[in-house]
C-alpha cells in the first residue's frame, strides 16, 4: 500500500494498485475509487482525507470530493 489513513468512522482508507480502497475495521472491502477513472494513466500518486473531504492527486489531475458520511 502507498499510503493509509483512516476516518472518523473507524474505515481505513489505503492506496493500493488499481486506486483507493476503502476497508472497514474487519478488512471486509467497501468501496474501490478506480484511478483509471480520475486520469489517463490511471496513476494515483497521494491522497488526504479531511474531515468529510477526499482530496486525491492523481497523476495529471488533482480531484476535490466532498464525501456523504454514513
Amino acid at each position: 500500500a502507498d499510503g493509509i489513513k483512516t476516518d472518523t468512522l473507524g474505515r481505513v482508507w489505503i492506496a493500493e494498485g488499481d486506486g483507493i480502497n476503502v476497508r472497514d475495521r474487519s478488512g471486509n472491502l467497501l468501496s474501490v475509487i478506480l484511478g483509471r477513472d480520475l486520469c489517463e494513466s490511471g496513476v494515483i500518486s497521494n491522497f488526504a482525507l479531511l474531515n468529510d473531504t477526499l482530496i486525491i492527486l492523481a497523476q495529471e489531475q488533482l480531484w476535490r470530493f466532498k464525501l456523504t458520511i454514513h
